[in-house]
């Protein structure tokens, strides 16, 4: 073979395979383009029912006394004796002796000021003997009236001023002596204690502070929003109102949280500059009572304690966990036929840390979406998780675990 078959035979070969590709390349079948379905987001729901609601207001404040009262001596002298219950905490009943200043000036100004009445009452007694003796001897020498001074009439009329007089000295010196016993004017507590037995006090001076146990007080902050829930004693210049608001307190004690019935009975009239706050005054009898929850701990004044004011009632509603709102009035409604999500707007009457009351927009039966979902397309669709046992993630678990049970199975058989 010559040099030039050598080269051409090559050539040809090439050529050759290169038009069979070329008519493979054109007469090949494009491959069938199959769309993939969208995946099915799994969410759960909730269903909305109607029902009657009764609004309550969630707020707090402080126990105070509704009484107290700083204990100030009216006269001096040394502290002779003190009551037991006067230390912190202790208790006494109204009329209770709680201080006693030393008696013993005080008595002997008594004493004083009833001889300066004794002596004032018998000179009045005198004089008036003198006027007798002086109008009988006037009628025995002339006719006619005696002139007063004859009479002896200014005489009996300072005189009479002096017993007046007297006796207001020996009342007071009384009230004087019944002030070195100081007693409770109510029933209560001992907050603070300032003197003690031995020490010399003055007017003015501070011997201690107590408080009233009958009645106690909790000032509720309440925003201006929060009146719209709930009907509260509000304050009309002329006008007096006997309503009064329902309101529970409570307080975690030792562990446990315990509850204590109260009632709002004013509102104190005035916003809060400082926190744009209403506050509703809320009263509780006998606090330090036990009542009949015999574990139940005593209300004490200054414990922080949260309040629950039942307010009005509203018909018809829907309650739904707060997690179910989206913005402030739109929530996501599953279509049942298509299980596609639509958005809807709706009536927000109140919103609580846990829950959102619905009046409008809602009907009854519908799946409400509780899923917090980070992007939501209006009509995308969605698998139930009441569904999850059928669903397209239970089908693939499930052909996997068939596909492992197979493998032993084949191994096996190739021995």
């Amino acid at each position: 073979m010559n040099t030039l078959g050598k080269v051409l035979i090559p050539v040809g070969i090439l050529a050759v395979a290169a038009g069979i590709s070329a008519v493979l390349m054109a007469t090949k079948k494009k491959p069938e383009i199959q769309p993939t379905p969208p995946k099915a987001t799994l969410v759960q729901t909730i269903t909305a029912n109607t029902q009657n609601q009764v609004f309550r207001v969630q707020t707090q404040g402080t126990v105070e006394p509704l009484r107290e009262t700083m204990l100030i001596p009216e006269v001096s002298g040394q502290v002779v004796a003190t009551s037991p219950a006067f230390q912190a905490g202790g208790f006494f009943e109204k009329g209770d002796i709680l201080i006693e200043v030393d008696p013993s000036n005080y008595e002997s100004h008594v004493a004083q000021a009833e001889f300066n009445l004794a002596q004032a009452r018998l000179k009045l007694e005198q004089e008036r003997a003198r006027g007798d003796q002086a109008r009988k001897e006037w009628h025995s020498l002339s006719k006619g009236e005696p002139p007063p001074l004859v009479a002896r009439t200014p005489q009996m009329q300072t005189e009479e001023a002096s017993v007046k007089w007297s006796e207001q000295a020996l009342g007071k010196a009384r009230l004087d002596l019944e002030r070195t016993r100081i007693r409770a004017p109510y029933a209560g507590m001992v907050r603070e204690k300032r003197a003690d037995v031995g020490q010399y006090v003055s007017p003015g001076s501070a011997l201690g502070t107590i408080f009233a146990i009958d009645w106690a007080e909790v000032r509720l902050p309440l925003s201006t929003e929060d009146l719209a829930y709930v009907d509260l004693p509000l304050s009309y210049r002329g006008e007096s109102s006997a309503a009064r608001t329902p309101v529970i307190l409570s307080a975690r004690i030792a562990g446990q949280r315990f509850a204590w019935p109260a009632e709002i009975v004013r509102t104190e009239g005035t916003i809060d500059p400082a926190n744009r706050m209403l506050y509703a005054v809320a009263r509780i009898e006998n606090p330090y009572g036990r009542g009949s929850d015999a574990s139940r701990p005593p209300l004490q004044m200054g414990q922080f304690v949260e309040a629950e004011i039942a307010g009005r009632t509203a018909d018809n509603v829907v309650v739904l966990p707060r997690q179910v709102l989206r913005g402030t009035n739109r929530v996501l409604v599953v279509d049942k036929k298509t299980n596609e999500l639509r958005t809807r707007m709706v009536e927000v009457l109140k919103t609580d840390p846990g829950t959102v009351v619905i009046g409008g927009g809602l009907e009854p039966g519908e799946l409400i979406c509780t899923t917090a979902l980070e992007f939501v397309v209006e009509g995308m669709k969605v698998e139930l998780y009441s569904d999850k046992p059928s669903s397209r993630i239970e089908k693939e678990a499930g052909k996997l675990a068939d596909a492992d049970a197979e493998k032993p199975a084949k191994h096996g058989g190739s021995l």
